[in-house]
C-alpha cells in the first residue's frame, strides 16, 4: 500500500514518460529500503528542473514521510539554483582534433562551452592536434594553445589567441588554471616570492579565495620556508587571502586574479623551485539577503548576521547625510569569518526614501571589533551622500548582505617554478 495515496493524487498529471518516471521516484521516497530512498533522491536531484513541479505537488498532498522528503529536496534544489549564479562552470569537454584548422577547432570549442574564442594574431589555418576527454574549459584552451605554439589573453568575457607565453609553470586546480613564477620578496624576512596568477571559467563568479602552501622545495632538494606571519589579527601561517574583491555584479566578466606568497629564500646555489604543493579554497556567497533599516538601534537578525542601524543623520559629513551600520557575526561559524568579513566590508548599501530611488552611499570607512577569527567579530560600515543636501533627507538605509558562505577546495602542484624570462 506504500504511497498509493500519493500515486492517486498524481494521476491527473500528464502521463508522458517523464511524468511517469517522476511519479515512480517520488513513490520510492517512502520505501522501506534506505538504498532505494537514497537512489530516488539522487535521481530526482539530477533531474531537478523537470521534476520540481511534481515535488511541489507531493510536498503538499502526499503522505507525511513523502511530504517531508519532498520539502527537503525542494530546499536543496532552490539552494543549488542560487549557487549556480556564482558556480556554473562549463560542462566537461571531450574534443578530438587531428590536424584540424585552428578556426574550426575554436568554433567547436565555442559551440561546446558557449564562450567566444578568436584566433587573434594566430593563423586561423594553423593545424591543431589534441585529444581530450572530460576536460575543463581552461584545460582545453591550454591544450589548443600548446598545439599551435601560442597563448591567450582575456578580452572581456572572450578569449583571443596571440604570442606564446614563456617562463611560467602552470597547473590546474578544478576549474582554475594557476600560473607561477618567482619574484623579489617583500619585507626584511623574505627575499623571494611565489607570484601567482589565477584564471577561471567565465561561468564562475569568484570573489574570495584562500591559498595554503603545504610544501615547497628548491632544485637542491632543500625545503623552502614561507615568511613568518605578522602577529596580527586574521593572519594565518601559509594562507594568502584574495584582495578586496567586491560582490560580483550582473554581467561581471572578471576571470582572473593575482597574488603572491612570501618566501624566506632558496638555499645556496639553488635557482628555482622544483616542487610546490598546496590547496586553494574558493569561498562563495551562499545566502544574500536584502534588508531595509529604518529604526536606529533596532537589531535585525539575518541568518548568522545581525544588522543594526546606528546612525542616520544630516551633516555627517556636511553638507549631506551620513549613516552607520553595525554588522555582528557572532552567530556565524568561526570557519566562515574570514570570507564573510570581506563580503560584509563590501556589502552594497543605499540611502532610501519613499518617493526616491535608492542612492549608493560614498564609503566613509569601515571598522571592526575583535579579530577575524574572533566569534565576537563586528563590522562597522559608514557611508555618506550629498544627494539629499536640500529638502527632506533619506528615511532608511537598504543593504544587500551576504549572510552565509560555502566553499570548494582543490589541491594543486607546481613543478619547475623559475624567475620570468627577461622581455625581448
Amino acid at each position: 500500500m506504500r504511497s498509493l495515496v500519493l500515486l492517486g493524487l498524481l494521476l491527473d498529471l500528464p502521463q508522458d514518460e517523464a511524468a511517469r518516471r517522476a511519479q515512480g521516484l517520488i513513490q520510492q521516497l517512502d520505501s522501506d529500503s534506505p538504498e532505494e530512498r537514497e537512489g530516488a533522491e539522487k535521481e530526482l536531484l539530477e533531474s531537478a528542473d523537470t521534476v520540481e513541479s511534481f515535488l511541489e505537488k507531493a510536498s503538499r498532498e502526499g503522505r507525511s514521510e513523502v511530504r517531508a522528503r519532498c520539502k527537503d529536496l525542494l530546499k536543496i534544489i532552490a539552494l543549488d539554483r542560487k549557487r549556480r549564479e556564482f558556480w556554473a562552470p562549463s560542462k566537461p569537454i571531450t574534443i578530438d582534433c587531428q590536424g584540424t584548422p585552428l578556426k574550426e577547432a575554436l568554433d567547436r570549442l565555442s559551440l561546446a562551452t558557449g564562450y567566444i574564442l578568436r584566433a587573434g594574431t594566430v593563423d586561423p589555418r594553423a593545424p591543431v592536434t589534441l585529444s581530450l576527454k572530460q576536460a575543463t574549459f581552461l584545460q582545453a584552451v591550454e591544450a589548443l594553445c600548446l598545439s599551435t605554439g601560442c597563448w591567450y589573453r582575456w578580452d572581456g568575457s572572450s578569449i583571443v589567441l596571440g604570442k606564446a607565453e614563456a617562463g611560467h609553470s602552470r597547473c590546474h586546480a578544478g576549474p582554475l588554471l594557476m600560473s607561477a613564477t618567482l619574484g623579489p620578496g617583500q619585507g626584511a624576512q623574505a627575499n623571494l616570492s611565489l607570484d601567482l596568477r589565477l584564471e577561471w571559467d567565465p561561468g564562475l563568479r569568484i570573489r574570495w579565495y584562500e591559498i595554503e602552501i603545504d610544501s615547497a622545495f628548491d632544485d637542491k632538494g632543500v625545503a623552502v620556508e614561507q615568511k613568518s606571519p605578522v602577529n596580527t589579527a586574521g593572519h594565518v601561517h601559509g594562507v594568502v587571502y584574495a584582495r578586496s574583491h567586491r560582490l560580483p555584479r550582473e554581467g561581471d566578466a572578471r576571470c582572473f586574479s593575482s597574488d603572491d606568497v612570501s618566501l624566506v629564500g632558496l638555499s645556496p646555489g639553488a635557482t628555482r623551485l622544483s616542487s610546490v604543493k598546496g590547496r586553494i579554497t574558493l569561498i562563495l556567497p551562499d545566502q544574500l539577503q536584502k534588508v531595509r533599516l529604518e529604526k536606529v538601534n533596532v537589531p535585525v537578525v539575518l541568518g548568522g548576521v545581525t544588522a543594526t542601524l546606528r546612525d542616520l543623520s544630516a551633516g555627517s559629513p556636511s553638507p549631506g547625510w551620513g549613516a552607520t551600520i553595525d554588522l555582528d557575526l557572532s552567530r556565524t561559524p568561526v570557519v566562515a569569518h574570514r570570507a564573510l568579513f570581506a563580503y560584509l566590508l563590501n556589502s552594497r548599501i543605499l540611502f532610501a526614501r519613499g518617493d526616491h530611488p535608492g542612492i549608493p552611499g560614498g564609503d566613509s570607512g569601515a571598522s571592526s571589533g575583535g579579530s577575524v577569527d574572533d566569534p565576537l567579530q563586528t563590522v562597522g560600515r559608514s557611508i555618506h551622500t550629498d544627494k539629499f543636501a536640500e529638502g527632506a533627507g533619506p528615511t532608511a538605509v537598504e543593504a544587500t548582505i551576504v549572510t552565509e558562505v560555502w566553499q570548494r577546495t582543490f589541491p594543486f602542484e607546481f613543478g619547475d617554478v623559475r624567475k620570468p624570462e627577461p622581455m625581448k
